[in-house]
């Protein structure tokens, strides 16, 4: 049976910190996927060097940015999830850690919300705009890539998204973010 929000509230109040786990079979597909897409990049990519010419420059170009995104960012980040995913989140009225050890102090967040990224719903946390440089420097560098990616997308500075294949659906961690930032005392 899965863990539900309350129940990791609960955990949270009663002990002052819970742990969030990700589902293993969520993250290997993820892999999956991004492997996919960065075969399909590199296939763009060889099909031009093969036969160059002008007209196959934006599929080239498309299959770079392919290969980089999915294959040389998100496949290091999604293995490290996998081997973290006994603790892939864990939440204490001072902050969040992330299993790539990564952490996020709730002094430094100015809010968390529900955001679609590239399709997919996660939970976010937006820095206060005095502590982006620091939290920026405190992510491992796929994370600080894709903080600066998610920037641009939501036109934030730096916001960071917490793991989408959590047994927690995106709506329910932001419920026990919420409590744990409220029980530290950053959330009135």
């Amino acid at each position: 049976m899965a863990r539900t929000a309350d129940a990791a509230i609960e955990e949270l109040e009663r002990s002052g910190q819970v742990v969030v786990r990700a589902v293993a079979g969520g993250i290997a597909a993820a892999v999956v996927g991004a492997l996919v897409f960065a075969a399909i990049g590199a296939l763009l990519i060889a099909g031009w060097v093969s036969e160059p010419s002008w007209a196959a420059v934006p599929a080239a170009l498309l299959g770079a940015v392919a290969l980089g995104f999915f294959g040389l960012l998100g496949v290091p980040v999604l293995v490290a999830r996998w081997a973290t995913a006994s603790r892939a989140l864990v939440l204490t009225p001072d902050g969040a850690m992330l299993g790539g050890g990564s952490r996020v102090q709730w002094a430094h967040v100015r809010s968390a919300r529900l955001e679609t990224l590239l399709g997919q719903r996660f939970a976010v946390l937006l820095p206060r705009e005095e502590h982006v440089a620091e939290q920026l420097r405190a992510l491992p560098l796929p994370a600080r890539l894709g903080a600066l990616l998610n920037g641009q997308l939501l036109r934030e500075p730096a916001p960071v998204a917490l793991p989408a294949q959590l047994e927690l659906s995106p709506a329910e961690l932001l419920r026990v973010v919420q409590r744990a930032r409220r029980l530290g005392g950053h959330l009135r």
